[in-house]
């Protein structure tokens, strides 16, 4: 019997608001073979302690469906040029899933990109953005997908921002795998003559108030089930280890294959109740207009996008 098919999730008044598993049939020996399970609702509580008055059952409900609107109104899509690009333009086709995507209260006008396109082009950045990402893609996805996002995103850009891995991370995805998907998508980039640009994406690490409350639920789940502190010490350790390797991953790759490297896409937003939408995981309207404002930095201080007529004005330094 696979006790994670008879899970319920339960709401307990603690400090902050809380996340247990709770299981019937709870063999310990079954601990090690479902690490990365216990692991995933980790990170999950990790992210749920973070807003007591969360709906957070329903949220696991549709959890499977990152589609799902939150009561945004419905928006087109931002027009796309064909034109053949003009000499000195550029052209970036966002890849990633959906911290780039129209989710939930924001709409395409309103992500990040769209927002720092204008902003660039008034400094001097002769610079087209389109978008190509989805909700809920993973890094074996996008690269399955390569080929049909540049015939469809035509012409052909000069550089493509791969902001891809936060599914695979939340998912404890064997980072191997995702490095290898990530290294064959800057090759195969690279070998269409298009310059890579690389994202960072990161799990939640730093929040010690949020990492101890999750700790306290972990360890509770484990002494109501027959597990142990030592259990839920060593579960924790191989998380904040993951956490480790996962960030060095991004840092390895950009390095190894020259690729300018956008270290966090969430700078300044994640962990802000107000910058980000009720699941405290997707970045609001008001967090996309900050990730705009680093997208802007990156791209004018670590790509090699360079604007044709400079311009002087305080926003554009």
């Amino acid at each position: 019997m696979n006790v994670y098919e008879d899970a319920v999730f339960v709401d307990k008044p603690m400090e902050h608001s809380t996340l247990l598993l709770c299981c019937h049939d709870y063999d310990r020996h079954m601990l090690q073979y479902f690490r990365v399970q216990l692991l995933s609702y980790c990170l999950l509580s990790l992210v749920l302690t973070a807003c007591s008055d969360f709906d957070w059952l329903d949220f696991i409900n549709r959890a499977d469906d990152e589609s799902v609107d939150e009561g945004g109104d419905e928006e087109e899509e931002v027009e796309e040029s064909t034109e053949p690009l003009a000499e000195g333009e550029f052209k970036l086709l966002v890849i990633g899933d959906s911290l780039s995507a129209p989710y939930g209260t924001v709409s395409a006008s309103e992500l990040y990109h769209a927002l720092a396109q204008p902003w660039l082009r008034e400094c001097g950045y002769k610079l087209r953005v389109a978008n190509a990402s989805e909700p809920g893609i993973k890094t074996d996805q996008g690269l399955g997908k390569l080929q049909n996002y540049l015939a469809q995103h035509t012409p052909q850009p000069t550089h493509v921002l791969i902001a891809l891995g936060s599914n695979d991370g939340l998912q404890f995805d064997d980072i191997a795998t995702i490095r290898s998907n990530l290294k064959t998508l800057i090759q195969t980039v690279k070998a269409k003559g298009i310059h890579p640009l690389l994202v960072s994406n990161q799990l939640p690490s730093e929040a010690k108030q949020l990492v101890r409350s999750a700790y306290q639920n972990l360890l509770t789940y484990l002494r109501q089930n027959g597990g142990s502190v030592s259990d839920a010490k060593d579960i924790y350790k191989e998380y904040r280890s993951y956490v480790r390797d996962f960030k060095a991953m991004f840092n390895e790759l950009a390095e190894e294959h020259q690729v300018p490297l956008w270290k966090n896409i969430l700078k300044d937003v994640a962990g802000d109740h107000k910058l980000n939408q009720r699941d405290q995981i997707h970045p609001n309207e008001e967090g996309h207009e900050i990730m705009a404002m680093n997208f802007e930095a990156f791209i004018k201080q670590k790509t090699n996008i360079t604007a044709v007529n400079p311009v002087t004005s305080s926003h554009c330094q």
